[in-house]
C-alpha cells in the first residue's frame, strides 16, 4: 500500500544544517521509541501508545457492539476543541460538509460544539424529525477536563429538550473523559454509559482514543484501516533515517525558518474536503508551542502562528499577500491525487476562446495544475514551502496524515524547548469567564 508523499526541495535549507538540527533530536527520538515499545501510557506522549492500543479498542468495540447501526439514525457529539475537531476533521473529510443533509446514509454524526443558539436548534430539529424513538440517537459528551463549559452547557439543554420529547434518555448517554473527576462520578450515579481517557492523552492529540474512534465506530468508518495507517506512519516518523523520517525533516525545516523569523506556517490545503483537518492542525500547533515559558521557565513568548487557506478557493482571495506580502511565512502545500476521477470540461466549449488549455480535461486535472503553478511561483519568488501529497481520502492517509502531524509537533516544540502537552494560559480566560456567570 501506499504512503504519503513528502517533498523538501522547497524548504531552503542545506542538508547541513538538516543534519545539525536532527542530531539534536536523537536522544528525544529514542524517547519516543521507548514510550511505544513500552506501551508507556505514563508519559506525556502516551498517544503514541494508541494505534497499537488492542485493548482499547476492544473497549470501544464492546461499547459500539450496544447499539447496532442498523437501528441508530444519529450521534450527537458534544465537545469542543480536541474533545472534537479530530473526530470531526476526520468524520468531514470522509462524508462531506453536507452529510447532515443527506437522508440516504445512516447513521451520521451531529457535532454541537459551540453554544449556538441556531446551532442547538438545528441538532433539535433534525431529531425531533428525523428520530422516530430514543433508541435512533445517541448523545456522546466528551470533556477531558470533566467540566467544559460550553459542553456542559450543551449537553445540559440538549438533554432537557430530548427528554421533553422522548421521555427517559438515560440510556441513551455515552459520557467520554477522564476516571475519577466529578463528571465521571456524575455518570456514575446517573447510570450514564462511560469510556475513558487515559490521564496522559491531551485533547488535542485524542483522536484515537475513544474521543475519536467510538463516535467514527458508531458512522461506520473503518476504525481499523484508520489505525493502520496511524501505525504505519508512526514507524516511520521514528525512523533514525532522518532524511527518510518525515516528522523530523518538516519540523527541521520549520525550526530553521522559525529562527529566521519566519513565525508563521500556512496549510494549503488543495481539497476542501480537509477544511476541518487543517482547523484541528491549527489547535494542535498553537496550543502546543504558543508558550510564555520554556521548559526551563525563562520567559520567551514562543509560538508558530497557524494559517489556513483552501485551494483554489484562497488564491484568489490571499495569494497576493502570500506572494507579495511580507516573507514571515512557510507553506506546506498538501493536495490528493485522487487518480480515477474524471468528471470532464466537454471537449467542445460553449465559450470557445476564453480560456486556453481546459478542453478535455478533468476538474482534478486542472486543480493539480493551478497547484504545480501555485509551488511554481513560489519557487521563482524565493519563497520557502513543502509539500505532502495523499493518494487519496481514505480512513488509511487521514490516520496517517495526522499521526505523521502529532509527532512532528513533539520534535518541534523539542527544538523550542517548551512543552507540547500543557495549554496553562488558556486557563486565564476561562477562570474570567466563570467568575463573570456566577455574578
Amino acid at each position: 500500500m501506499k504512503n504519503l508523499k513528502f517533498d523538501y526541495t522547497g524548504g531552503k535549507i542545506e542538508n547541513k544544517e538538516i543534519s545539525n538540527i536532527a542530531n539534536g533530536l536523537e536522544e528525544y527520538r529514542q524517547h519516543l521509541c521507548s514510550v511505544v515499545e513500552k506501551g508507556d501510557f505514563l508519559q506525556p506522549e502516551a498517544s503514541l501508545c494508541l494505534p497499537s492500543d488492542n485493548f482499547s479498542s476492544q473497549r470501544i468495540k464492546n461499547m459500539v457492539a450496544r447499539f447496532p447501526s442498523a437501528l441508530l439514525k444519529y450521534v450527537v457529539v458534544v465537545g469542543i476543541g480536541g474533545s472534537n475537531l479530530g473526530t470531526a476533521a476526520l468524520y468531514t473529510a470522509l462524508m462531506g460538509a453536507q452529510d447532515a443533509f443527506d437522508s440516504t446514509r445512516l447513521p451520521k454524526l451531529l457535532f454541537l460544539d459551540t453554544t449556538s443558539t441556531d446551532k442547538m436548534k438545528e441538532v433539535l430539529h433534525i431529531l425531533n424529525h428525523n428520530a422516530k424513538n430514543k433508541g435512533e440517537f445517541l448523545i456522546n459528551i466528551i470533556s477531558k477536563s470533566g467540566d467544559t463549559l460550553e459542553t456542559i452547557a450543551n449537553f445540559e439543554v440538549l438533554y432537557k429538550e430530548l427528554s421533553k420529547i422522548f421521555g427517559d434518555i438515560k440510556s441513551r448517554v455515552i459520557v467520554t473523559t477522564n476516571k475519577g473527576l466529578k463528571l465521571w462520578r456524575c455518570a456514575e450515579e446517573l447510570d450514564f454509559h462511560l469510556l475513558y481517557i487515559p490521564i496522559q492523552i491531551g485533547g488535542r492529540y485524542s483522536v484515537f482514543s475513544a474521543v475519536g474512534l467510538f463516535p467514527l465506530s458508531l458512522a461506520d468508518i473503518n476504525i481499523h484501516s484508520l489505525l493502520l495507517g496511524a501505525e504505519t506512519m508512526r514507524e516511520i516518523c521514528l525512523s533514525s533515517d532522518f532524511l527518510e523520517n518525515p516528522a523530523i525533516m518538516s519540523a527541521t525545516l520549520l525550526y530553521s525558518h522559525y529562527r529566521q523569523n519566519i513565525t508563521i506556517h500556512n496549510n494549503f490545503l488543495f481539497d476542501p474536503r480537509l477544511e476541518i483537518v487543517g482547523k484541528w492542525y491549527r489547535q494542535l500547533i498553537a496550543e502546543s508551542l504558543g508558550k510564555k515559558h520554556d521548559t526551563d521557565g525563562n520567559v520567551v513568548y514562543t509560538g508558530i502562528t497557524p494559517l489556513i487557506s483552501i485551494g483554489l478557493t484562497d488564491l484568489h482571495s490571499i495569494a497576493q499577500l502570500y506572494l507579495g506580502g511580507p516573507r514571515d511565512k512557510f507553506t506546506t502545500f498538501v493536495s490528493v491525487e485522487d487518480e480515477g476521477k474524471d468528471i470532464n470540461v466537454p471537449d467542445n466549449l460553449l465559450l470557445e476562446g476564453l480560456v486556453t488549455g481546459i478542453s478535455g480535461h478533468s476538474l482534478e486535472f486542472i486543480t493539480d495544475a493551478i497547484r504545480q503553478g501555485a509551488q511554481t511561483t513560489y519557487k521563482k519568488l524565493d519563497l520557502p514551502f513543502m509539500s505532502i501529497a495523499m493518494p487519496e481520502i481514505s480512513p488509511y492517509y487521514l490516520g496517517q496524515y495526522l499521526q505523521f502531524e502529532m509527532i512532528k509537533i513533539m520534535y518541534l516544540a523539542k527544538l523550542l524547548r517548551v512543552n507540547a502537552f500543557d495549554q496553562p494560559s488558556v486557563e486565564e480566560y476561562k477562570i474570567a469567564t466563570r467568575k463573570i456567570l456566577e455574578k
